[in-house]
């Protein structure tokens, strides 16, 4: 603030000085025209003079020199206030100073007058252009009095307008200074607000900071717990799945009740069954922190269909469902992890027998979209889902069924992870369902993971499976 006002003074004292030093100019100015108007007229006056001296004594030549050269002197004063800056000063004046003209002209007028004495000097010619003189005098006086009122009121003016504007100028430099303190004090509550802003923003990052090493010491607390979890879970999980096993088969020999083998039978479903839930479990935390891995190879299409049919094949029979597996013999190879795409697969055409009446179809299709995608499309006709059942059945642990298969056994992972795996995979899942019609999932590999799709693709040396 001190810096702009001393600018602001700086620019105020500068025009005060300019200001002034116009007035000066204009003084000097009309100090010269004054002095030059003052000197018409007192050489008006010697001219009035030489003429009175001449009249005395016609027949003198040197008193006829004195008045022709009298009258030169006031016939080049009069010309210099009529040229030049001085008359356009005079003319700016013209109801006041307009004489200036006249006087001029009264001064050529004499011209012939004074060359005519040469030839005559008579005294009646004489007087009569001393009166010409006399009223000429008479004429530069009255205008010399003019242009002194003129020039007194000229510079009151000036100076008067210096005050007015001086006035204005320390109005405006008041307003400004308000202004400027305003500004100050505003960019002052401003700069404070901002200080505060920024120490609540610099707590709060600290606060992100610390929770998000908390958040990353619990996620490396979780994937140890998962971890250690999934060893001592599955090593018994899999002793009582070998176990139930070779009693079910009689291995060591025959057993002589029936529901020995029944029991054992249905421990193992129930292993089995523990140790899918604990993988999906498994799986999902690896997923959702970054965690799980692709082990990519080309695989065939068939190969891809054969596992799934082996898997889900003696489900659909129990439960009395048809299924149907559809692709062209030319379809090309897919860069996929097999073991996942073929889980992705598995679950969702588990699920669609799981959920379908006896008597119902399960379709799994393949086929290649125009822009050169793989589309794998399982269909069912089973109990279908409404729109809220849609939204519930792609979030972890949450199952949308319902109706008499609502108890259906499972954690809810099945399409959260399907979905989650489609994803890792660069592809898309497209879930269509309508309440007692059926169910569509469609997944989507992008081109790029099709052999052939790129220009210049070479199918690789090393596939899984038989095209």
């Amino acid at each position: 603030m001190v810096i702009i006002g001393i600018a602001v003074g700086v620019v105020v004292a500068a025009f005060v000085s300019l200001a002034k030093r116009e007035m000066s100019l204009r003084g000097n100015v009309q100090e010269v025209g004054y002095w030059g108007v003052f000197q018409l007229d007192q050489q008006t006056r010697r001219l009035d003079a030489a003429l009175a001296s001449f009249l005395t004594d016609p027949s003198d030549p040197t008193l006829l020199e004195a008045v022709e050269l009298h009258y030169d002197f006031l016939y080049g004063r009069a010309e210099n206030l009529l040229q030049g800056d001085m008359g356009v000063l005079l003319r700016q004046y013209p109801d006041r100073l307009g004489g200036i003209e006249a006087v001029g002209e009264a001064v050529r007028a004499l011209e012939d007058d004074i060359q005519a004495l040469r030839q005559a000097a008579e005294p009646a010619t004489i007087r009569l252009i001393q009166n010409d003189v006399k009223a000429l005098a008479q004429a530069t006086h009255s205008f010399l009095l003019a242009m002194n009122v003129v020039w007194g009121e000229t510079e009151v003016a000036a100076r008067a307008e210096i005050l007015a504007l001086i006035r204005y100028l320390g109005i405006g430099f008041a307003i400004l200074a308000v202004a400027v303190s305003i500004l100050v004090v505003f960019l002052t509550r401003l700069l404070r607000e901002s200080e505060k802003a920024r120490a609540r923003e610099q707590t709060l990052s600290q606060g992100l900071s610390q929770a998000l090493v908390q958040k990353e010491a619990a996620s490396q607390a979780k994937s140890a717990f998962l971890a250690n979890m999934s060893h001592e879970l599955r090593t018994p999980l899999n002793a009582i799945i070998g176990f139930s096993s070779a009693i079910s088969n009689q291995i060591f020999g025959p057993l002589k009740n029936n529901k020995y083998i029944e029991y054992s039978k249905d421990i193992g479903h129930a292993g089995e069954h523990l140790l899918s839930l604990i993988s999906d479990i498994l799986d999902a935390s690896a997923i959702e922190a970054g965690k799980l891995e692709l082990k990519e190879e080309y695989v065939s299409v068939s190969s891809l269909l054969e596992s799934v049919n082996r898997l889900v094949e003696h489900q659909a029979t129990d439960g009395d469902v048809a299924l149907r597996f559809t692709a062209a013999d030319d379809l090309p190879l897919v860069r996929l992890d097999p073991r996942r795409f073929t889980q992705i697969l598995v679950n969702l055409a588990s699920n669609a027998v799981k959920f379908t009446e006896p008597g119902g179809t399960v379709s799994l299709r393949v086929e290649r979209d125009p822009g050169g995608q793989m589309v794998f499309t399982v269909q069912d006709t089973g109990i279908g889902m409404d729109a809220g059942d849609l939204t519930t059945a792609l979030q972890p642990f949450a199952q949308g069924r319902s109706g008499p298969y609502r108890n259906q056994e499972g954690t809810g992972l099945g399409l959260p992870l399907t979905k989650s795996l489609t994803e890792l995979h660069g592809g898309t899942l497209r879930l269509e369902s309508e309440k007692g019609v059926g169910t569509v999932v469609e997944i989507t590999v992008p081109a790029e993971r099709v052999c052939g799709a790129a220009a210049g693709q070479q199918p690789p040396e090393k596939v899984l499976g038989k095209i």
